[in-house]
């Protein structure tokens, strides 16, 4: 049971990880974005990359 108590709270931790990497919000807009990390996420696009 520990061990399940464990792994709940590491994907907790990941997805919390992953919505502040990745989501941007306010008020009137919700906004998903690629980060920087070639592991997660793909490059950006040469036209998108500032």
């Amino acid at each position: 049971m520990a061990i399940m108590l464990m792994q709940n709270m590491l994907g907790q931790v990941n997805k919390i990880k992953w919505f502040s990497e990745h989501v941007r919000e306010s008020q009137y807009l919700l906004q998903i974005v690629k980060c920087r990390n070639t592991e997660c996420c793909r490059p950006r696009s040469a036209y998108l990359d500032y």
